[in-house]
């Protein structure tokens, strides 16, 4: 399912996949080649996919994101939900392993002049594959051959100006463009091709500052593609040119203005850290921040960088983020800094202040789970325990990783003393797997047994052989309740299926023939029943 990451911005689809594994998509529906559900977030949103021949053709969601035009967490984490559904994704969405083995092993048959015939093909009939191979194959690309690069960009802008006049989707710009400089910025950097590369990106930022101008529709992402794109080329080149670069945005840049100054003025910040662009940007962000701007704390946050960008003294930059400590992203920040500076006094300081005024719970925990990890790599076993038992009673655990590291760190009169309290604050399967793992195997029986059939599935090995008539009981009576409500074939096997789960247990065939006999007699005029039921052997 990772094809269809590229839709959605990193932060965005990192979201999706917490909500996904959070439970969050409920009312999971599969209506031919659409698929829906709920999403549970700030609200309750809906959201519809549909699929033709293995693509995308349609996403919808009520959020309000989603009806500005924008790829958003909700839809993410319905395709992760997707991505569960085995059957789907070999449908619609993945190439079958077994096809590629195939391929490579017919391949392997072909001699050298089939192959290079078949590229020849591919070539004529792929401008992708031909600008890949003329790149890889030249010791320096010529004129004609950039040329040809730069009317991959022309044809992806061309192509979705065209469907835009039929209402196409104008996010897809993004990712239509994305994938053709994924397609070449890499080899050319791995050729050596800085140069070219940067013209390449040059050329496309100027072509976008044309459709912007004429369509006005692009949004941040189709400028941070560039940016990222750039900044990796800049990042990989020598240091010849790399002063080449510079020298050319630097002299391009008074004269840039829309997208071509934003990105110059970007990369001369942040990636060049050019002395004038860099105190310019700064009290421009001062003006903005002075003047209250919606975006306040992102210019903060900028400015913040660009004065470590300055090599401002450690005491300029965390007096200043000391200013607007109030904004907790700043706060992490400030602390995060002083980490990195050495300073692990004053940020726990700072993390101990930051849990007594957090506004939320989920900040709280935050705090604490910085907390945790600064005091395991200081190796401060008390200040270590404390904040671990302070997680573990106050926060729902979904799993026992934090009681286990609170475990270590205990002697045993601690975790007797201790163990009590940690079980009043679980629930259902965690509280379950704690038992288990302390060998309280009454307790877990009793819990266990008031859990669904589907979660007791997990433990039955284990129990039946502790307690072989309650899980015996247990079983029969559900397989019974089941029955009552059965009325097809279908169900009648489900439920028989259960027998192999219990047929091992001492004395489980007397009772399972004496259970399958009031069934015949109960049932008897159900014939798939007894047809199902002889199939097992009863």
């Amino acid at each position: 399912m990772t094809k269809w990451k590229y839709r959605f911005k990193d932060y965005i689809w990192n979201r999706g996949e917490i909500y996904f594994k959070q439970g969050a998509v409920v009312n999971f529906q599969q209506i031919e080649n659409e698929y829906c559900a709920d999403v549970i977030g700030t609200d309750t949103y809906h959201v519809t996919i549909e699929f033709q021949q293995g693509r995308i053709i349609n996403m919808k969601c009520t959020c309000p994101n989603a009806t500005r035009g924008y790829a958003c967490k909700h839809m993410a984490a319905l395709i992760c939900k997707i991505n569960k559904q085995e059957e789907t994704i070999k449908q619609f969405i993945s190439y079958p392993h077994s096809k590629q083995l195939q391929v490579k092993e017919y391949i392997h048959d072909l001699s050298k002049e089939e192959l290079e015939n078949i590229v020849y093909q591919y070539t004529e009939q792929n401008d992708s594959i031909r600008n890949k191979i003329l790149i890889m194959g030249s010791e320096e690309l010529s004129f004609d051959q950039s040329i040809y690069l730069k009317r991959s960009v022309d044809q992806v802008i061309g192509q979705f100006c065209k469907q835009y006049e039929r209402e196409y989707d104008y996010s897809d710009l993004s990712y239509m463009l994305e994938d053709v400089l994924n397609d070449y910025i890499p080899i050319m950097i791995q050729k050596g091709f800085h140069l070219q590369a940067f013209d390449l990106m040059e050329y496309t930022i100027a072509q976008l500052q044309v459709f912007e101008e004429q369509y006005c529709l692009l949004d941040d992402y189709e400028i941070q593609v560039c940016y990222r794109q750039c900044d990796t080329i800049i990042q990989t080149c020598t240091k010849q040119d790399y002063k080449r670069i510079y020298d050319w945005i630097k002299h391009a840049y008074p004269q840039s203005n829309g997208i071509q100054s934003y990105i110059y003025k970007r990369l001369l910040t942040r990636v060049f850290a050019d002395s004038i662009i860099l105190n310019q940007r700064i009290d421009e962000l001062d003006q903005l921040i002075k003047n209250q701007s919606k975006a306040r704390d992102s210019y903060i946050e900028e400015r913040i960088f660009l004065m470590k960008k300055r090599r401002d003294t450690f005491e300029d930059i965390n007096t200043y983020m000391q200013k607007y400590k109030e904004i907790s992203s700043i706060r992490e920040m400030q602390i995060e800094y002083m980490i990195s500076m050495g300073k692990v006094e004053q940020a726990i300081f700072l993390l101990k202040e930051s849990k007594k005024i957090a506004r939320n719970a989920q900040l709280l925990k935050k705090w604490s789970d910085r907390l945790i990890s600064i005091y395991y790599m200081e190796h401060r076993t008390n200040e270590y325990k404390e904040e671990l038992y302070f997680q573990v009673e106050h926060y729902p655990q979904q799993n026992l990783i934090l009681i286990n590291k609170l475990k270590d760190v205990c002697t045993l009169k601690e975790w007797k003393s201790i163990k009590e309290h940690i079980i009043m604050n679980l629930t259902g399967k965690t509280l379950i797997d704690f038992y288990k793992q302390e060998e309280m195997y009454d307790d877990m029986l009793h819990e266990v047994l008031h859990e669904s059939v589907s979660l007791i599935d997990d433990y039955t090995d284990l129990l039946a052989a502790k307690y072989p008539n309650e899980i015996m009981d247990y079983y029969l009576k559900h397989m019974d309740a089941c029955m009552q409500l059965a009325n097809n074939r279908k169900e009648y096997r489900k439920i028989i299926q259960y027998f192999h789960k219990i047929e091992y247990i001492p004395e489980a065939n007397v009772r399972l023939h004496m259970f399958t006999k009031k069934w015949r007699e109960q049932y008897n005029t159900r014939r798939a029943l007894l047809d199902e039921l002889s199939k097992a052997g009863y």
